[in-house]
């Protein structure tokens, strides 16, 4: 499953490529609609099945023409990455 973090109208939005293409089509929610999953850094966090939950009730999402939208980064703030040894 492949998700996208977006802004549109000042909100942000999370989206998933539905019918299994990279490429789309997409579907979305932004904060505050029904149904808004999280950002994908808060279900990364949460763990477990969060993020299959959350494609899932993406998949029924309106369709959202990501060419129209801000991609953001998909994390805003990941973990540092370090190397062991």
């Amino acid at each position: 499953m492949r998700f996208v973090s977006y802004e549109d109208g000042g909100r942000n939005g999370i989206a998933v490529a539905t019918d299994g293409a990279a490429n789309g089509p997409w579907k979305g929610l932004r904060e505050g609609n029904v149904g808004w999953p999280g950002t994908l850094q808060s279900l990364i966090e949460t763990g477990g099945d969060a993020l299959a939950k959350a494609g899932k009730a993406l998949a029924s999402a309106p369709e959202i023409d990501l060419a129209r939208m801000r991609l953001l980064p998909p994390l805003s703030h990941p973990e540092k990455l370090s190397a062991s040894g």
